[in-house]
């Protein structure tokens, strides 16, 4: 059962790799192991804050740190994905729309990508089907 590890740790890797990165496009399942990297890393550093105790201003040390190193991967990601519905990167925007644009955003990524080339690039491949594909065989 190692295939969701593998898929979440490339995609993982995937964000960093392209971290400043806005061109191109992201597969639907790379991204969505990003969101939920992100939502993990979000719980535990405000449980390392709550351990620590530091604040700033309203919110956590570690939190902080956490949220200003995962802002930027998150919005080339998101660029990327909307890419790959063959939009431009400005629809990320729309999750700036209170209530109504961030749910719309949610739902709309969740669609499948372009199956054929778009203007943005040839489709995506997933992470994790790139790096099994140059994995070693196991004896």
């Amino acid at each position: 059962m190692k295939a969701p590890l593998v898929a979440f740790l490339a995609a993982v890797g995937l964000g960093f790799r392209r971290y400043f990165t806005f061109r191109g496009r992201a597969a639907r399942t790379d991204f969505w192991w990003w969101v939920l990297f992100g939502v993990l890393v979000s719980f535990s550093s405000i449980g390392l804050d709550q351990l620590v105790g530091v604040q700033v201003r309203d919110s956590g040390l570690v939190s902080s740190i956490a949220y200003f190193a995962l802002l930027l991967p998150t919005i080339t990601y998101s660029v990327r994905r909307w890419h790959d519905l063959g939009h431009t990167g400005w629809w990320t925007l729309m999750s700036l729309i209170p209530c109504a644009g961030g749910i719309a955003e949610l739902l709309w990524l969740t669609k499948p990508g372009d199956e054929l080339p778009n203007r943005f690039g040839p489709p995506t491949t997933t992470a994790a089907s790139r790096g099994l594909s140059r994995a070693k065989p196991s004896a």
